[in-house]
C-alpha cells in the first residue's frame, strides 16, 4: 500500500505500509513538531521535482537498499521503487556507530523487503 505525499515531475514520494496496514514513517513524521516537518516536506518537494537531493546532510545512501532523509538527528528511512520513493519508516539517530541506529535501519530493511512482497502479490 502507498499513500502519495508529493507528485512530482521526476518522482513521486509517499508513505509505505508495513504488513499490517500500518504507516510507521507517517506516524513518526506527525509525531514531530511542525518546523521539523517543514524541514522534512521540503526535502520530499524536491525529491519529487528534481528526482535527487544532493547533500549527503539531508539524503543519504543506507545498506540493503534504504535511504535516510535527514534533518539534525531525526531519519525518515525509505527506498525507491522504480518512480516512487517509499517512506517506510522514522527514528532519531543518536551517534553514527549506535546499536540502536543500525538496528533502526536493519528494521528499515525488512520493512522494504516485506513492501516489495506485497506490491508483487498485488500486480
Amino acid at each position: 500500500m502507498f499513500d502519495v505525499l508529493r507528485d512530482g515531475e521526476s518522482r513521486r514520494v509517499g508513505w509505505g505500509a508495513d504488513q499490517a496496514g500500518r504507516y510507521r514513517a507517517r506516524e513518526y513524521f506527525e509525531e514531530l513538531k511542525e518546523r521539523e516537518q517543514l524541514k522534512f516536506d521540503a526535502l520530499f518537494h524536491r525529491m519529487a521535482d528534481t528526482g535527487r537531493i544532493r547533500s549527503r546532510e539531508r539524503f543519504a545512501k543506507e545498506p540493503d537498499g534504504i535511504y535516510c532523509f535527514k534533518n539534525h538527528g531525526k531519519r525518515i528511512a525509505c527506498f525507491l521503487h522504480g518512480r516512487d520513493v517509499v517512506l517506510i519508516s522514522g527514528f532519531a539517530k543518536k551517534t553514527d556507530q549506535s546499536t540502536r541506529s543500525r538496528r533502526h535501519l536493519e528494521t528499515a530493511a525488512r520493512l522494504r523487503k516485506e513492501y516489495l512482497k506485497l506490491s508483487v502479490k498485488e500486480v
